[in-house]
Formats: structure tokens, C-alpha cells, sequence
């Protein structure tokens, strides 16, 4: 019982932090869950985690920042923008790794395609108030699915043993010599003599 309150509460803390329940929050979750047990990290202040999302628009990451501490601000969440559904976890004490990736055949429509049909409409702001209110209250049973489906149907995963790099902020900062904004020196590049920023780098090449 107590697991099944934990559970519940896990879940509401989601959506309170997400503002909705959906198949992304539901399937980062089973992602999260995955992650923690195999490899023997449990709880969600993220100190011996380090995260590595290789898209930048899922509802998932989210579900991440909550269930692992995983955080930007912490420096221990990567966000590539791969357009990958896939997610990377180390052990920062034994290096221990593990990648989990969006089977190939997972499929919102398969599911329930009236969810998928509306999605695009529902996203895009398009959607009429009644189109909305069904797009919602199946969402709902399409998390529930998610979240009781047999692993093996929702993802493919691969464990491995990485070096645990330790990461550093550079506090020191420099002026750009185009913008003359102040920029951290490990973000500054080198051209023709100048230090730059990387827009301003940008705009040189």
C-alpha cells in the first residue's frame, strides 16, 4: 500500500510541476523508474546522477528533473538537441551507465488514435474547447497505459561503464571583443587575435 501512496504521490507531484498529465510525462517516468533501480540510485536529490537527454522538446524532461533532481542548475542535466527519445544515466561513484532509448515501434496511435489525431491540433493552439476537453481526459487513460505497459514494448536499453568526468564552472569571466559583454572565459573563442562570444564567434564564420 505504502508503494502505491508513494506512487500517487509521485505522480501528482509531476503534474503539479508539469501542469498535465500526458504519455511523455508518463513514459519519462517508466524511463526514470528503470534508470534508479538498475542502477542502484535511488531517491531525488540527483548528488550522484548525471543526466543526458538527447532532445530538447519531450514533456519528459520534466518528469526527470523531478524523479532524479537531474537539474541544469545543478550542472548534472545535458540537453542535446538530437531529436533522439533517448536518455543517458551514470553513476557518478562507480561510473556505472545506462542508455535507454524509445522502442522503434512504440506508438502514441496504436494506443489510442484519437489522442494522436487531435495532438497536433491540440499543440499547435488550433484546437477547438471540446476537441481539448476530449484530447485531456484521454490523455489521462493513455498515461495510465503507459505506465502499465511491459518495458520491452516501450524501450530498448543498453548498459555500459563510462569515465565520470567531474565538472567545473568557470567563475572567471572576460570581455567579448565585439559585443563587450562579459562572458565566461571557457565559453570566449579565438579569432584573428580577438576573444568572442559564441554569437559574435557566430557571426564571423
Amino acid at each position: 500500500m505504502k508503494a502505491q501512496d508513494d506512487k500517487k504521490a509521485l505522480l501528482e507531484a509531476l503534474i503539479q510541476f508539469h501542469g498535465h498529465l500526458c504519455g511523455g510525462l508518463a513514459f519519462a517516468t517508466r524511463v526514470c523508474e528503470k534508470a534508479t533501480n538498475e542502477l542502484g540510485v535511488q531517491g531525488n536529490d540527483g548528488k550522484d546522477l548525471q543526466a543526458v537527454i538527447e532532445t530538447s522538446e519531450a514533456c519528459g524532461i520534466d518528469a526527470i528533473q523531478v524523479i532524479t533532481g537531474c537539474t541544469s542548475g545543478k550542472g548534472n542535466l545535458n540537453i542535446n538537441d538530437y531529436g533522439k527519445h533517448a536518455y543517458t544515466f551514470i553513476n557518478r561513484r562507480n561510473g556505472e551507465a545506462i542508455r535507454i532509448l524509445r522502442h522503434r515501434d512504440f506508438d502514441l496511435e496504436k494506443i489510442d488514435p484519437v489522442v494522436a489525431k487531435l495532438r497536433k491540433a491540440v499543440f499547435s493552439g488550433e484546437a477547438t474547447e471540446e476537441e481539448r476537453k476530449i484530447f485531456d481526459q484521454r490523455m489521462g487513460k493513455v498515461a495510465d497505459v503507459i505506465l502499465s505497459m511491459p518495458e520491452e514494448e516501450l524501450f530498448t536499453v543498453r548498459r555500459f561503464q563510462t569515465e565520470v568526468m567531474k565538472k567545473t564552472k568557470a567563475f572567471e569571466q572576460a570581455e567579448c571583443s565585439r559585443c563587450k559583454e562579459m562572458v565566461a572565459v571557457n565559453r570566449l573563442n579565438k579569432r584573428d587575435g580577438e576573444r568572442l562570444c559564441i554569437p559574435c564567434s557566430d557571426e564571423r564564420m
